[in-house]
């Protein structure tokens, strides 16, 4: 019975891990996730993110609280005095891309409000007020020989890695939508999950944004209409970009956490968001994850 929990719930599951293995179970997780878990009898309260960071955790220490959250905002209504770090508006101003959702820091743009960084544990220990954080996944430590002995077997090593990393993905509640772009990854993406689904008879819908005015971009919608051609169960949705300007949905971006400069792009963002729910999908595969 604990095992079909485990298949239906992530929350089982992390149960079960930390349950057989301790905090060390939790470590062993794959996927995009942000959890927490408190243990009543050492009043130990634990939390970690994936080593892609895909969910935020941020934390606190004011006085004699701990808090935790996924979000500042009720954070920053525990804090008697709150203040904005100059320091991080500072590297956020001078930080040299624009594609990041927010910066790689553990401060954050509210003093006293820090986070959680990818692939780290952090653990507050209730009785002593003490809390510390460890990073627990180490890229280096990850590596292992390959025994490939030629391109074709390195290939399906890949395939294999590839295949299970967008199985772990998919969506086990509703329609899994994925970015389709016609370019090799994102295309590349679909396709697998396309094939994956299939087994379970589940179409994935394909979200393409489209050009017509863009000579460049114009030239993507050939490869999207190829990669079409190659599956019959993918729901195709061509979305027409050319009015998509940057900046153009300033005033609708929702109330952030912190400053982003994604937020230019919003209208992006959006559009592609809810044609996915619009289509009953929970789950939107992009270049990330």
């Amino acid at each position: 019975r604990t095992w079909d929990l485990c298949r239906t719930s992530d929350a089982a599951l992390a149960q079960a891990c930390y349950r057989i293995e301790g905090v060390e179970g939790l470590c062993r997780l794959e996927g995009d996730f942000a959890l927490a878990c408190y243990d009543r009898t050492t009043q130990q309260l634990m939390a970690l993110r994936d080593p892609m960071g895909a969910y935020p955790l941020f934390w606190i220490q004011e006085g004699e609280t701990i808090a935790l959250s996924t979000s500042i905002r009720p954070l920053a209504d525990l804090i008697s005095n709150l203040e904005i770090d100059p320091e991080y508006t500072a590297d956020f101003l001078t930080f040299p891309t624009e594609f990041c959702a927010h910066l790689p820091l553990q401060r954050t743009a509210y003093r006293g409000v820090q986070r959680v960084m990818q692939g780290q544990l952090w653990n507050a220990s209730l009785p002593t007020g003490h809390v510390a954080c460890r990073t627990y996944w180490h890229w280096q430590e990850q590596i292992v020989p390959v025994a490939a002995h030629s391109v074709e077997e390195a290939g399906a090593l890949v395939q294999e890695r590839l295949e299970a990393a967008v199985q772990e993905r998919l969506s086990r509640r509703a329609y899994t939508a994925s970015h389709f772009s016609g370019g090799f990854d994102s295309t590349g993406v679909a396709l697998l999950a396309d094939r994956l689904c299939a087994k379970a008879g589940m179409p994935v819908h394909a979200l393409s944004m489209v050009y017509q005015s863009e000579p460049m971009l114009e030239q993507e919608r050939e490869y999207i209409d190829a990669a079409l051609e190659s599956s019959a169960a993918i729901v195709p949705h061509l979305i027409p970009a050319d009015d998509l300007l940057d900046y153009d949905a300033y005033e609708s971006v929702p109330l952030l956490d912190e400053p982003s400069s994604l937020g230019s792009r919003w209208n992006c963002f959006s559009i592609l968001s809810r044609t996915a729910a619009e289509a009953g999908a929970d789950t939107v595969m992009d270049l990330v994850s």
